[in-house]
């Protein structure tokens, strides 16, 4: 980091690089690590059946599932009550949980802070 000095003053800064002008700065090339292994290759294969068969014989297959409720109205026909849901979600988690320094509610947000807005988009395909 160099500073750049016009009339007496610092007026910013050039980095500079140093690095060879020959090498290829995609060509690395790193000592030999013991604990890294290219030629590696794992075999997953029937791992997922012996498990099965481990359940199968202690019984507990069919007596851990959990049985949920069917979920009756996937999305709601009312555009206000999608609206709603997605405002009530941006305030908890966006604002309320701090998860974006940004966030004032659901209906503030950015750099400056301005209105956020919402849309239903009710496609069912991506074209």
């Amino acid at each position: 980091l160099q500073p750049y000095i016009k009339d007496g003053r610092i007026k910013g800064f050039t980095v500079k690089s140093f690095r060879k002008p020959g090498h290829d700065p995609d060509n690395f090339e790193f000592a030999y690590d013991p604990f890294w292994d290219d030629g590696d290759d794992w075999d997953y294969e029937g791992i997922d059946d012996e498990y099965e068969k481990e359940e199968a014989k202690s019984g507990t297959a069919s007596s851990n599932k959990v049985k949920y409720p069917e979920i009756v109205n996937k999305i709601p026909d009312n555009d206000e009550e999608i609206l709603k849901i997605s405002k009530e979600w941006v305030a908890k988690i966006c604002s309320d949980m701090g998860i974006c320094p940004f966030t004032s509610g659901a209906e503030k947000a950015g750099l400056p802070i301005g209105p956020v807005y919402y849309t239903v988009d009710r496609s069912t395909s991506m074209e």
